[in-house]
């Protein structure tokens, strides 16, 4: 089982971060994070360490802006167009492009 405290100090995540998910698995950080800065931020730390490739960074990224244009064009209404009901947020938006998957295999490169 992935120890993800130490995963993240190994990354290079401050002290705010690792206590924020103190206590919880990388798979249940992984599928209920609601912080897209934060999910931006491990992936950007995984590829800086040369474990994601590069396509699936770019995808993360494409999946991070998008999804962070259309949470901000709707925040404030409850008017979600009937082509992307589930895509509400940057977070959905990466989970989408990037499964639990691919991220334990990047980190058990580390």
């Amino acid at each position: 089982m992935i120890n993800l405290e130490k995963t993240l100090k190994g990354l290079g995540a401050c002290s705010e971060y690792i206590d924020k998910y103190k206590g919880k698995s990388l798979k249940e950080a992984w599928n209920t994070c609601r912080n897209e800065g934060d999910m931006h931020w491990f992936i950007c730390a995984l590829h800086y360490k040369k474990v994601l490739t590069d396509q699936t960074y770019n995808l993360v990224n494409c999946a991070y802006e998008y999804g962070a244009r259309i949470a901000k064009k709707y925040r404030n209404t409850y008017k979600v167009p009937q082509e992307m009901p589930y895509v509400l947020n940057a977070c959905r938006s990466m989970r989408l492009v990037v499964s639990y998957r691919t991220i334990l295999r990047a980190v058990n490169k580390l």
